[in-house]
């Protein structure tokens, strides 16, 4: 779901356009108990077994024209 996402794209848009200097980081969370199971179980670690769904997320968000983040800090950093 792309709702929360699109919200602070666009947030981030009217602040930038009102003149506000804008530091955008976009939050990928990538551990949780379901997904140290799910990467235990395919044998691999946990920012290998993630990393196929963090780049769909940010294909999706160019995608949908979304502005870039700053950073993509992940739990697992």
């Amino acid at each position: 779901n792309f709702r929360s996402f699109m919200v602070y794209d666009l947030l981030h848009r009217y602040l930038e356009w009102s003149g506000y200097d804008v530091r955008f980081v976009m939050n990928l969370t990538d551990v949780d108990d379901k997904t140290i199971e799910s990467a235990a179980a395919h044998g691999q670690s946990v920012e290998t077994y993630t990393a196929p769904f963090a780049e769909a997320i940010l294909s999706d968000a160019a995608t949908l024209g979304m502005l870039p983040a700053e950073s993509y800090p992940r739990a697992t950093e």
